[in-house]
């Protein structure tokens, strides 16, 4: 099977997430064309360069990793999601990182975009059972090693159900995990 550029961009997108759904490789990758994207799946998937994870029920969409299955799946999937999402609301990915480790923080994710001719950067959190912690964000972000990571303080998504955050010392974009206020990015 001769690789397409396309195909090196979706084994490269899901090295970088871990893991990615249909849909999400659809949105980003297939521009809606669902079958063209569940043929390619396919035959990244026979040729053994993706594997997925098997469905429990038939209307179910698969699930694509390259390695192993991460730990946090869920946490993983949901950042996936949002990439693809804020690439259908017209966001220019420029680079995304599936952690990012900072002093004593360890963000689910870090995103660099394009929207409406600015580039921002985010640092994503995802908070599905507990209340998301601003404490710790509040107690490095005069830390030596914040300053010198990022030139400009990052905007922070979180990914949550919960009550929504709002924080004096960084802009909170709060977005729902059924993504129904994804617009929040602008």
């Amino acid at each position: 099977m001769k690789l397409t550029k396309r195909d090196d961009e979706i084994l490269e997108f899901i090295k970088v997430v871990s893991v990615a759904d249909t849909t999400t490789l659809n949105e980003i990758f297939f521009n809606g064309s669902t079958r063209a994207c569940q043929r390619r799946m396919k035959l990244l998937t026979d040729a053994k360069l993706v594997k997925r994870l098997e469905r429990k029920y038939l209307n179910q969409e698969y699930i694509y990793y390259i390695s192993r299955m991460p730990k946090q799946l869920e946490h993983k999937l949901l950042l996936s999601k949002l990439i693809g999402k804020m690439h259908n609301v017209g966001a220019e990915i420029i680079k995304v990182k599936s952690s990012l480790c900072i002093g004593n923080i360890i963000a689910d994710g870090f995103v660099v975009y394009k929207l409406d001719n600015r580039v921002r950067m985010a640092l994503v959190e995802v908070e599905r059972s507990k209340e998301f912690d601003k404490d710790k964000y509040i107690e490095i972000v005069n830390a030596r090693e914040f300053k010198d990571m990022f030139p400009v303080r990052p905007l922070i998504i979180v990914l949550s159900d919960n009550k929504p955050v709002d924080m004096d010392i960084f802009k909170v974009i709060n977005i729902k995990t059924d993504f129904s206020n994804i617009n929040n990015i602008f």
